[in-house]
């Protein structure tokens, strides 16, 4: 934490010696990296800002944010994307660089939930094979409130709410739906607490 002089004494075999000495200037601390996020969890596409609290002199900054992007700046704002079906931890790295080249480094974890999505199929063949003879809705952070099935003349045919029910193309009486296309209108609550409402077309085939 001050300056010091080293010393060095060179002796030969034969006792002749020489000496020579140097001046170590301590001219800084160092430097310390540090930082927050908020938030660090969240639906896809997560927001975050983050708050440098990095420590040392003429500091200069490099960031990592997992994803192949980068900045430079003080305090950066980033947004993470994960278009996958399941959570995705990014390491979000941060190297502080000091006035004399001194570099630090250090890391937080960001974690991306994939966003609410409904993926089903528009055609069933419920001719008990085993294979496609349900219809139903695939749903990633969503909880169904209710679906219901119409055919072309407005009636409804069939209803549920329970989420690994469906329709197995008979009416609620269990009567055998003919081919043809029916309508379809699905309600469901997203883990974000939206409301979503998705209607469409199925086509039963036999």
């Amino acid at each position: 934490t001050s300056n010091t002089i080293y010393v060095l004494t060179l002796t030969d075999a034969t006792g002749c010696s020489d000496i020579d000495t140097a001046v170590v200037n301590i001219i800084g601390t160092g430097v310390t990296a540090n930082f927050t996020g908020n938030p660090v969890t969240g639906l896809d596409p997560l927001s975050v800002q983050f708050t440098n609290q990095s420590v040392g002199v003429g500091l200069t900054y490099q960031w990592y944010f997992g994803d192949n992007d980068t900045s430079s700046a003080s305090n950066p704002n980033h947004v993470f994307h994960n278009f996958g079906s399941d959570t995705i931890a990014f390491t979000i790295m941060l190297i502080a660089t000091d006035v004399n080249g001194c570099k630090d480094t250090t890391t937080i974890m960001v974690h991306v939930d994939p966003s609410s999505e409904i993926i089903y199929s528009n055609i069933f063949t419920p001719n008990g094979d085993g294979i496609n003879d349900v219809f139903n809705f695939n749903l990633h952070n969503l909880t169904i409130q209710s679906a219901s099935i119409f055919n072309r003349w407005g009636e409804k045919m069939y209803e549920w709410s329970a989420p690994l029910s469906g329709w197995d193309g008979r009416t609620a009486s269990g009567v055998t739906a003919s081919a043809g296309v029916y309508f379809f209108i699905f309600n469901a609550i997203g883990v974000e607490g939206k409301s979503y409402v998705e209607t469409g077309y199925i086509m039963l085939t036999r």
